[in-house]
């Protein structure tokens, strides 16, 4: 028997705008201002915390502080409750990855990985 696993944020899927859309909205609902597409991107396939830690860094850990954990409390609650209202606008999977997943079902069995919420994973 074989197995295939897989991650699923940045290999088979682009997720990375939807991320940020979310990021931007809970930014906006707690009065920060926005930021460049650029500045947030390379925070969303990380990990949840990381997110977190990075996007809302003037919100959770203002001057440098350590990071408030109530506060993060409050951002991973907002930010996890506006991805799963848009988690698929315009996440798509990867050129090929479709037909490379079906082939690889007719060998083994497959498997996603991943650090995203299971709640939102079992969404996407």
């Amino acid at each position: 028997m074989k197995f295939f696993f897989f991650d699923l944020d940045g290999t088979l899927e682009d997720s990375r705008i939807d991320m940020v859309s979310a990021a931007q909205h809970v930014r906006s609902a707690l009065g920060l201002p926005q930021r460049t597409l650029e500045d947030l991107v390379p925070h969303v396939n990380r990990g949840m915390r990381e997110l977190y830690l990075n996007c809302f860094n003037d919100f959770v850990s203002p001057a440098g502080e350590l990071a408030n954990e109530v506060k993060l409390a409050h951002v991973q609650t907002m930010y996890e409750q506006r991805y799963n209202d848009c988690i698929a606008v315009e996440t798509k999977l990867y050129p090929g990855i479709r037909s490379a997943l079906e082939d690889a079902k007719t060998l083994g069995l497959v498997a996603v990985i991943t650090n995203k919420p299971e709640k939102l994973s079992i969404k996407l």
